[in-house]
C-alpha cells in the first residue's frame, strides 16, 4: 500500500495538470497517514516498535539527469527548514509522553476503569520520582488554566503537556485548552511558538485536539479576510501566526496555509497585503524548503512578487514584499572573483594600508625600489589611503610624499597627487552627491595638509577656497540658482571650515593675514546667503573664527557683507588700473631735472590725474560716433517714410560730391582715424557722407589686420 501512495503521488505529478496533482497528492497522502495510524496502533498492542517508511528522493529533475548525478563525488545537502540549531530544536525534538506517562492515560480504552485508579497511582509516584508536572495528578483543568496563560518558554510547554495528558482524555478539557491558547495576548509574537508546542506534543496522541484548533483557525482566517473595514489588522496578523507555527510544528499540513496564502491573491489590497507579507516572512523559509509544499508555493511567490508591476503599490509596501520574498528565498549571488595583484603591488598596499604610522619607514622602503615606472602605482593608492585609510593617518601619508619629493624618480609624484586632489575636489562639487560626502571631506582634509608640508604655495590654498565658494555661481552671485548648490545645501561650508582648520596653524601667520581676512568677508557673505545653517556647523564657523580671526569684523545680514565685498571688489580694481598706466616721459624727465624727490603720494594722484584725463578723451570719442551714427540713421528713417527710393547703380563717378565733416576741412586718417562714406541723398542726387571712426575701435583693428593679412599672402606669392 504505502510504495502504491507513493507511485500515485509520481504519477499524478506526471500526468495531469497541476490542479489535479495537489488534489490527488492530499487523498493519497491522507490515506498514507490513516495507514500509518493504523499501523501505529497496532505496534503498541504488540509491544514492538511500528515501522518507519522513507521517503525516496527522486525528482523528475534528478531522473533526468541521470549519470550525471552519479558522477558528483559528494551530492549537496539539502538546506534545512530552520535557521539555527536552537530553532530546529524547538519544532522537531518534542517532549516523548508515552515514556513519561501511563499508557493508560495515553490511550484510554472501554472495560478498563478498575486498571485506572491503581495506574493513576503508579503515575503519581513516577511523577514525584521524574519531577516532571506538578507533585499530583491533576484532576480539573482549571488547576492548570494559570500555567497556560503564563506560558513563556520550551520548558512550560513541555511541563503543561505532561501534566495535561492525565485529563486529555476528557473531551471538554481539550476544547477548554484549545479556547485558552487561542485566548489574545499582548505578546504573541514571542508566545505563540510555546503555545503550539504545546498542542504539538499532546496531538501526537490525542489527534481531535490540533483538528479542533485549526479548524477554528481556519474558519476565523476566512471570516477574517472577507471583511474588509472595522477588523483589527492585529487580530489577522494573530490568526496568521497560529497557522504558521502549526505548519511547522507539523500540527496543520501545508495545503492549507498554502491555500490560505492563494486566497489572498482574490483581493489582494490593503491588509490582505499585509497579511500576505507577514505569512511569507513567517513560514515562508518553511514552506519553500518542504517537499510537500515546494513546487506550489514557489508558484505563488513569483505571483507574489508580480503583484509589484501589475498594482499601483506604495513604495513602501514594495519594500517590504521584496524583504519577505529575499527572506525565504534569498537571491544567488556569486562569489566575487579575487583581484590578482603583482608581488610589487601587494607590497605598496601593505605599507600603505598597515605600515602607515612609521611614514620614515615607509618613505625609505619604497626609496630602494626607486623607478619612474612605479609613480602611478603609488599614485593610485596614495589616492586609495586617503579614503580607505585611516583619518588620523592623513599627516603621515603627506610626510611620506613629502620625503619621496627629494627623490629623483619620485620628484613629480606630489605634483600628480595635488592635480588628482584638485580633480576629485572640482568632481565633488559637480556632482554634489550625498554618498560621496565623507570622501569629499577626506580629500579637502589630505589638500590641507599638503599646504603644511609646503608642497603647495599659498596662492593655490586660496584659488581653491574661492572655487569652493563661487563653482557653479555667476561672478560675484551666490544667491542666484544653482542646482550643485541649492540655498538649503551647506555642505560647501563644512569644506571650507575642515581646509581652514587643518591649515590653521600656518594661515595665520603675517604675510597671509590680508589674504585671510579678504576670503573670510565673502565666506561670511556665502553662509549669509543659505536659508539654513544646521546647529552644530554654526558652532564649527564661530570657532573657526575665534581661532584664526577674532578680531574680524561679524556681518549680521547678508547686505552688510554684500556691500563690503562690492567696496573690496572696487578698491582692488582701482588698483590694477593703477598698476597698468605709468607717468609718461615728460612727467619722468621732470622728475630727473627735479632737485628733491617726488613722493609716493604725489605720484599715485598724478597717475590718476592721467587716468581719468584719458577716459575722458575716451569717452568723448565714443559719444561723437554715436551721435554722428543716430543723426544719419534718423535722416535716412524721414526720407524712407517720404518717398519710395528708387534703385540706383552705384557706380564710379556717380556721386557729385563728398560732405566733408564739420569743421570745413576734411580729416586726414591720420588724425581722426580711418572713416567710411555713408551715401545720403541730398535732394535728386547722391552723395556721399564721411565718417571718422574711432581709432582703438574694434573694427578698425580688424580691418588692420585681415589688411596685414593680405599683404603678408602678396609677398609670399
Amino acid at each position: 500500500f504505502f510504495f502504491q501512495a507513493e507511485d500515485g503521488i509520481r504519477d499524478a505529478q506526471e500526468s495531469r495538470g497541476l490542479g489535479d496533482v495537489y488534489k490527488r497528492q492530499g487523498t493519497v497522502r491522507a490515506n498514507f497517514e490513516r495507514a500509518s495510524e493504523f499501523l501505529r496502533i497496532i505496534a503498541d498492542s504488540i509491544d514492538v516498535e511500528p515501522p518507519t517508511f522513507a521517503a525516496k528522493e527522486t525528482t523528475r529533475a534528478a531522473e533526468g539527469e541521470g549519470d550525471k548525478g552519479k558522477k558528483q563525488d559528494q551530492p549537496s545537502e539539502p538546506e534545512s527548514a530552520f535557521e539555527t540549531e536552537e530553532e530546529r530544536y524547538l519544532y522537531e525534538e518534542l517532549l516523548e509522553l508515552k515514556n513519561m506517562v501511563p499508557e493508560v492515560a495515553l490511550f484510554p480504552r472501554k472495560g478498563h476503569a478498575a486498571k485506572e485508579e491503581e495506574t493513576k497511582e503508579e503515575a503519581g509516584e513516577e511523577t514525584k520520582t521524574s519531577g516532571g508536572g506538578n507533585s499530583g495528578i491533576l484532576s480539573d483543568y482549571t488547576e492548570l488554566r494559570p500555567r497556560v496563560l503564563k506560558c513563556s518558554s520550551r520548558d512550560d510547554a513541555d511541563a503543561i503537556a505532561l501534566d495535561f495528558c492525565y485529563i486529555a482524555s476528557n473531551k471538554k478539557n481539550r476544547r477548554l485548552l484549545v479556547d485558552d491558547l487561542l485566548e489574545y495576548r499582548k505578546d504573541y509574537q514571542f508566545v505563540v511558538p510555546y503555545l503550539c508546542r504545546i498542542v504539538a506534543t499532546v496531538s501526537r496522541y490525542f489527534k481531535d485536539l490540533g483538528e479542533i484548533m485549526i479548524t477554528a483557525l481556519v474558519e476565523d482566517f476566512e471570516n477574517l479576510r472577507r471583511q474588509f473595514e472595522g477588523v483589527a489588522l492585529d487580530r489577522k496578523l494573530r490568526n496568521t501566526k497560529y497557522l504558521a507555527e502549526l505548519t511547522k510544528f507539523r500540527v496543520c499540513t501545508s495545503v492549507v496555509l498554502v491555500n490560505r496564502f492563494k486566497s489572498l491573491f482574490d483581493d489582494f489590497s490593503g491588509q490582505n497585503i499585509d497579511v500576505a507579507v507577514y505569512l511569507v516572512e513567517t513560514a515562508g523559509r518553511f514552506l519553500i524548503r518542504n517537499a510537500e509544499s515546494k513546487m506550489r508555493f514557489s508558484v505563488l511567490l513569483d505571483t507574489f512578487m508580480r503583484q509589484k508591476s501589475l498594482r499601483n503599490l506604495p513604495s513602501a509596501v514594495i519594500m517590504q514584499m521584496e524583504n519577505a520574498y529575499y527572506l525565504c528565498k534569498p537571491a544567488t549571488r556569486s562569489l566575487k572573483a579575487r583581484r590578482t595583484r603583482s608581488d610589487l603591488e601587494e607590497f605598496v598596499r601593505y605599507l600603505f594600508y598597515f605600515k602607515l604610522d612609521d611614514p620614515g619607514s615607509v618613505s625609505r622602503t619604497i626609496a630602494k625600489f626607486a623607478s619612474p615606472d612605479n609613480e602611478r602605482l603609488l599614485l593610485r593608492y596614495v589616492m586609495k589611503t586617503i579614503v580607505k585609510g585611516r583619518f588620523s593617518a592623513m599627516q603621515n601619508l603627506v610626510c611620506v610624499l613629502a620625503d619621496l619629493q627629494q627623490n629623483v624618480h619620485y620628484r613629480r609624484l606630489p605634483e600628480l597627487a595635488v592635480d588628482a586632489t584638485i580633480e576629485e575636489v572640482v568632481g565633488g562639487l559637480e556632482r554634489n552627491d550625498t554618498l560621496e560626502r565623507q570622501s569629499r571631506i577626506a580629500y579637502i582634509r589630505f589638500f590641507g595638509e599638503l599646504y603644511n608640508y609646503q608642497l603647495i604655495n599659498r596662492e593655490l590654498l586660496f584659488r581653491v577656497l574661492e572655487l569652493v565658494l563661487s563653482y557653479g555661481h555667476r561672478t560675484g552671485e551666490v544667491r542666484d540658482v544653482c542646482e550643485i548648490d541649492s540655498p538649503e545645501d551647506s555642505f560647501r561650508v563644512t569644506l571650507v571650515v575642515t581646509l581652514l582648520e587643518s591649515v590653521s596653524e600656518y594661515i595665520t601667520s603675517r604675510k597671509n593675514r590680508a589674504f585671510l581676512e579678504r576670503y573670510l568677508i565673502f565666506f561670511q557673505r556665502y553662509i549669509l546667503s543659505k536659508t539654513y545653517i544646521p546647529m552644530l556647523l554654526e558652532f564649527m564657523v564661530l570657532d573657526l573664527f575665534d581661532k584664526i580671526a577674532p578680531k574680524l569684523k561679524r556681518f549680521k545680514t547678508f547686505e552688510e557683507a554684500d556691500a563690503a565685498c562690492a567696496k573690496l571688489l572696487k578698491e582692488e580694481a582701482d588698483a590694477r588700473l593703477l598698476e597698468e598706466f605709468s607717468l609718461p616721459e615728460e612727467s619722468k624727465k621732470n622728475e630727473r631735472a627735479a632737485p628733491e624727490r617726488v613722493s609716493e603720494a604725489t605720484r599715485k594722484e598724478e597717475v590718476k590725474k592721467l587716468l581719468e584725463q584719458r577716459r575722458e578723451e575716451h569717452e568723448k570719442v565714443v559719444s561723437k560716433f554715436q551721435d554722428e551714427y543716430q543723426q544719419l540713421l534718423n535722416e535716412s528713417n524721414n526720407e524712407a517714410r517720404t518717398r519710395i527710393v528708387p534703385s540706383v547703380n552705384l557706380r564710379a563717378g556717380a556721386f557729385k560730391k563728398v560732405v566733408k565733416p564739420k569743421g570745413g576741412e576734411e580729416e586726414k586718417e591720420g588724425e581722426g582715424g580711418p572713416g567710411l562714406n555713408l551715401i545720403v541723398r541730398q535732394g535728386k542726387d547722391l552723395a556721399a557722407k564721411r565718417i571718422v571712426i574711432p581709432s582703438d575701435s574694434r573694427l578698425v583693428a580688424n580691418i588692420r589686420r585681415r589688411e596685414e593679412e593680405a599683404a603678408e599672402e602678396r609677398k609670399i606669392s
